[in-house]
């Protein structure tokens, strides 16, 4: 499993990077759309949210260049712009003939480049792997520390109700989507969830040499994790 973890990092990390020209032998997500084992399909358009309703269902709020590995053969669809809808698990994509969908239970991997920054981000189907209670995860998780024991961090939508209370005048009006951010480390092929409690555990013989690290660090907080987990994967990196 943990192979399995170093070339699905590997297929990412060399997506945006390879020179080799994708659009002569992609799979065009029109030509998805035709094949029945792909379970794509088309939408009008993106409508934006009615009133009375804050927030939206997708990860990112703009659409964002992207390049999928499919779980079907390894196969590459590259050269489109998409967002991922975190309550239907799939990706909308732009093409000439409009927004279309692809499922993401058909997704391995997906690297998308942010349309501000041009920083590429890395996400996997989390189906791919299983938890430590040995069930197989569910949704995409983004990796954001590569290493002996990666980071991932994975968002979740949550949808809040009106609870306005016109007798109080307290609450709100509107519905909500919020998006919650939790963290997670893949160790041994599970995927664990991070908690305060024992943390530095999570290094083995390492534990005392991190928590001197990890002292000033808070560690709900994401660059911090992503500094302790860095400064781990390097130490490791150095002794072998």
């Amino acid at each position: 499993m943990k192979l399995s973890f170093a070339l699905l990092v590997l297929v990412c990390a060399n997506t945006f990077g390879q020179n080799e020209n994708f659009l002569h032998k992609r799979y065009i997500v029109e030509r998805l759309a035709d094949l029945n084992s792909l379970q794509t399909g088309s939408i009008p358009n993106l409508p934006s949210a009615p009133p009375g309703l804050q927030g939206d269902v997708y990860l990112t709020p703009h659409f964002q260049e992207s390049s999928f590995t499919l779980f079907k053969e390894e196969q590459k669809v590259s050269g489109f712009f998409s967002k991922l809808d975190l309550q239907r698990h799939e990706f909308n994509l732009i093409t000439p003939q409009g927004v279309r969908v692809l499922n993401g239970d058909l997704v391995r991997s997906v690297v998308s480049l942010d349309s501000l920054t041009k920083i590429p981000h890395y996400y996997f189907n989390g189906k791919s792997f299983k938890s430590a209670a040995g069930i197989p995860s569910v949704g995409f998780y983004e990796l954001l520390v590569e290493g002996e024991i990666p980071l991932l961090k994975k968002t979740e939508l949550e949808f809040l109700k009106a609870n306005f209370n016109p007798a109080l005048n307290v609450g709100s009006k509107d519905h909500k989507y919020l998006k919650n951010h939790f963290f997670y480390y893949l160790k041994n092929g599970l995927i664990y969830p991070i908690s305060k409690k024992n943390f530095f555990t999570i290094f083995g013989d390492r534990q005392k040499e991190m928590e001197a690290f990890g002292k000033s660090k808070k560690l709900k907080a994401e660059n911090d994790l992503i500094s302790i987990f860095e400064y781990y994967n390097k130490l490791v990196t150095r002794e072998n």
